[in-house]
C-alpha cells in the first residue's frame, strides 16, 4: 500500500455528496454495507445531534480513500469519534488493510487544531473496529460489555428448539393466558416510506405513555428523537433497508420494534411495548413473532442488538458480541500518566 499522505479535515456543513458517497463505498467494500455505518444513518445522527465543532476527517493515499470518520472536540485537548446515544457503533469506516493499527489515529491527533492529546472511540465492535479491542502502547480499552447476536441458518424451528426450556415454557404460558383472555396477536410489517413514518409516530406515542415518557427520555413525534427516527426510518425505507414491526392485540397496538438492515445484517434498533399488557410478556411475544418473520424471509440473516445485554436478552442470543470503548493517546507517556492518575483517584477516600 502506498504511504498515506495526510488527514483532510472538513467542517460538517461543508461535507458534500461525494464525501458521503466515498463513505458508502468504504462501508460496502469493507463492512458488507453495515446498516449502522450507512451514510444515511451517520449523516442523520449528525444532523439531529451534532456539535458545531464537528469535523469530517478523511485519510487518503493518492486517489484512494483509506479512512473516514466524524470527530468532535469533547473537552480541552480531547476529541472523540462522534457517537451519540442513538448510534449503534461509532461511525468510522476504513480500508481493512489498516486493521489493528493505531498509527493513523495518532497521526489524526497531530493533525487536529490546537494540541490534541486524546481521541476516544466509543461503542467499538471488534469485528468492525480499526483497533479490534487491543491494548497498545498508545491506546487502551476503557470499558467493555457484551451485546447480543442471533444467527441460525437452519431456520426458526431449529432456533426455537435450541432455546432454553424456561424461555419456551414461559412464552407458552403467556400465550395461553392471552388466549384465555381472548387476546389475538397479529404482526404488521411496515416497509414503505409513508407507512414507516406513521409507524414511528405511533411508536413514539406508545413509548411516551410508559416510564420513559414519565422521566422525559421517550421518543415522541414532537421531540428531537421523534424527528430523527422518523427521518431515519423513512430515508432507509426508500432503499428497502428499514422495517417497523407492530404487534397488535386485536386493534390495540401492543408493541413496536424499529429494524434497520443492510447486507446480511438486521439491527434491532429500538423497541417499546404497552406496559398495561406486561402480564402477557408482550416483549417476548413480539420477539418470537419477529424472529420467525426474519428467519422465514432469510435464515442467513444475522440479528444484532447493539446493547448492554440483559439477562432476558441473553436468553434469545445464539452468541454474544464483545463491545468496548477505546482511548488513543498522542504519546505512550501520556497514556501512562492518565492511567496512573485514574488509579490514584480510585484509591482516595470518598472516590
Amino acid at each position: 500500500m502506498t504511504t498515506p499522505t495526510r488527514w483532510q479535515l472538513t467542517p460538517l456543513a461543508e461535507l458534500d455528496v461525494l464525501w458521503w458517497q466515498d463513505w458508502d463505498a468504504l462501508n460496502k467494500e469493507h463492512f458488507a454495507s453495515h446498516p449502522g455505518l450507512s451514510s444515511t444513518f451517520v449523516r442523520l445522527t449528525a444532523k439531529h445531534f451534532s456539535s458545531r465543532q464537528m469535523l469530517g476527517a478523511t485519510l487518503r493515499s493518492g486517489n484512494s480513500t483509506l479512512i473516514k470518520t466524524l470527530i468532535v472536540e469533547s473537552a480541552r485537548a480531547q476529541w472523540r469519534v462522534f457517537c451519540p446515544a442513538q448510534a449503534v457503533i461509532a461511525p468510522l469506516v476504513f480500508d481493512q488493510k489498516l486493521g489493528n493499527q493505531s498509527r493513523p489515529l495518532i497521526r489524526l491527533l497531530a493533525s487536529l487544531p490546537g494540541i490534541a492529546l486524546k481521541l476516544d472511540l466509543l461503542n467499538q465492535d471488534p469485528r468492525y473496529s480499526i483497533l479490534a479491542g487491543r491494548n497498545a502502547p498508545r491506546s487502551r480499552i476503557s470499558a467493555s460489555w457484551d451485546s447480543v447476536s442471533i444467527h441460525e441458518p437452519r431456520g426458526f424451528a431449529a432456533y426455537w428448539a435450541s432455546r432454553r426450556k424456561d424461555l419456551r415454557d414461559n412464552l407458552r404460558r403467556r400465550m395461553h393466558r392471552a388466549d384465555q383472555d381472548q387476546l389475538h396477536f397479529t404482526l404488521d410489517v411496515h416497509s414503505e416510506p409513508t407507512t414507516v413514518a406513521a409507524a414511528v409516530d405511533r411508536f413514539g406515542m406508545l413509548e411516551s405513555r410508559g416510564w420513559k415518557g414519565h422521566e422525559g427520555s421517550s421518543l415522541h413525534p414532537d421531540n428531537v428523537q421523534g424527528r430523527f427516527y422518523r427521518e431515519l426510518m423513512q430515508s432507509m425505507a426508500t432503499s428497502g433497508n428499514a422495517k417497523i414491526f407492530e404487534l397488535r392485540a386485536g386493534e390495540r397496538l401492543a408493541a413496536s420494534l424499529l429494524v434497520l438492515s443492510g447486507g446480511s445484517m438486521s439491527i434491532f434498533l429500538k423497541t417499546t411495548h404497552d406496559e398495561a399488557l406486561r402480564q402477557y410478556s408482550i416483549g417476548y411475544v413480539l420477539m418470537h413473532h419477529i424472529l420467525r418473520h426474519v428467519m422465514d424471509m432469510n435464515s442467513d440473516t444475522v440479528v444484532e442488538f447493539y446493547t448492554h445485554a440483559s439477562r432476558e436478552q441473553l436468553l434469545w442470543a445464539t452468541s454474544t458480541a464483545p463491545m468496548h470503548n477505546v482511548c488513543v493517546y498522542r504519546s505512550h507517556g501520556l497514556k501512562l500518566l492518565t492511567v496512573a492518575h485514574a488509579r490514584l483517584r480510585k484509591r482516595r477516600p470518598g472516590k
